[in-house]
């Protein structure tokens, strides 16, 4: 058991049934962007780990992370405070401009 939680092989299948694929797409999403001239040159695989990263780790210091900022960072005007860094730092790390609509819902 992996941790104790769960069988190694079912996490393992997990993972192949149903992450790997997501990031399978989202490596062909940047190649193709790549190739269109619309993302500059980033390693597909290393940035959608650091862009995981970023994202996770918001989300699991965020304690820490509001005692140094002095701030609640789980409340819903944080949060889209957050997405909306996120989005621009993603767009900038690609060397791309982000389109005026990205991550408008």
């Amino acid at each position: 058991m992996a941790l104790g939680l769960v069988e190694e092989t079912d996490f393992e299948e997990s993972v192949g049934t149903f992450v790997r694929p997501l990031f399978e797409h989202g490596v062909q999403f940047i190649e193709a962007g790549q190739k269109a001239g619309i993302f500059g040159a980033v390693d597909p695989s290393h940035f959608i780990i650091s862009a995981w990263g970023t994202i996770a780790g918001y989300f699991s210091d965020s304690r820490l992370l509001g005692m140094l900022m002095r701030t609640e960072l789980l409340c819903e005007d944080a949060l889209a405070s957050r997405r909306e860094a996120v989005i621009d730092f993603l767009f900038a790390s690609l060397g791309a401009t982000r389109p005026k609509n990205a991550g408008t819902r």
